[in-house]
């Protein structure tokens, strides 16, 4: 009698073998990213201390993105036309623990943090404001960061008037100052502001529009949201722009 399983058939085999590919390419993947980053703070010449403090920060979030990791490919098909479609849609945020149970703002992330007030927000820009070159802040009243030196912080204030912030000039001023200093960690509260006068949609568009070019210049974002700016359908679009939810 044959040792091979006649239920089985040579199709199979490519499959498993694409699976464990993309496994094995999610894992080197992550593993240069975290090496690119330590590698780009020891470049600026960050202290020891502060590379230390990367390296945990990285190691805080191995758990979660192991997790997700696993669960993702577990939620892959396992054959057919569709499998590693790159059209596939991305897993939902989800919160991560960092070191001591909190949050800590890394470079190429996107954070949504959903309050009433900015305080936890205000709280994490200042944390990690010594790991980034600078700090812009998008809001209708530019806030003060505690412990952070205002001259560091470049504002971008909302319009106040009847008409309403312009988001296609404030397009055009952030994207100039972020290709002139990258690896800026940009803040951002002006989601109802933007939303009372412009409506749903194009709001959706400018956050996309922001997590894109912040990412790009190799920076961090970290918005605001009042959890009952938007209507469910918009909220979920919203958080699906960010990667982790506070």
């Amino acid at each position: 009698m044959s040792d091979e399983d006649p239920a089985r058939s040579d199709s199979e085999t490519p499959v498993d073998e694409e699976y464990a590919r993309t496994y094995a390419d999610g894992y080197s993947e992550g593993v240069r990213n975290a090496l690119r980053e330590i590698l780009s703070y020891a470049a600026r010449g960050h202290t020891v201390a502060e590379l230390r403090y990367l390296v945990q920060s990285r190691l805080a979030q191995l758990p979660d993105e192991v997790d997700h990791k696993r669960r993702a490919l577990l939620a892959l098909p396992r054959g057919g036309s569709t499998w590693g479609y790159a059209s596939r849609g991305s897993a939902p945020p989800r919160p991560w623990p960092g070191i001591g149970g909190g949050v800590r703002v890394g470079a190429g992330r996107t954070y949504l943090v959903r309050e009433t007030r900015p305080r936890r927000a205000l709280e994490l820009v200042a944390n990690a404001a010594p790991m980034f070159r600078g700090i812009a802040a998008i809001s209708a009243v530019p806030p003060a960061f505690p412990g952070v030196d205002p001259g560091r912080v470049r504002s971008f204030p909302l319009s106040t008037t009847g008409e309403g912030p312009s988001i296609e000039s404030l397009g055009g001023d952030v994207r100039a100052f972020l290709k002139e200093h990258p690896e800026t960690l940009v803040y951002f509260d002006g989601l109802e502001e933007i939303h009372l006068h412009v409506g749903g949609d194009p709001t959706l568009r400018f956050v996309r529009w922001l997590t894109q070019e912040t990412l790009s210049a190799g920076g961090a974002l970290v918005a605001v949201v009042h959890p009952r700016t938007l209507e469910p359908k918009e909220q979920a679009a919203l958080e699906r722009f960010f990667q982790v939810l506070v």
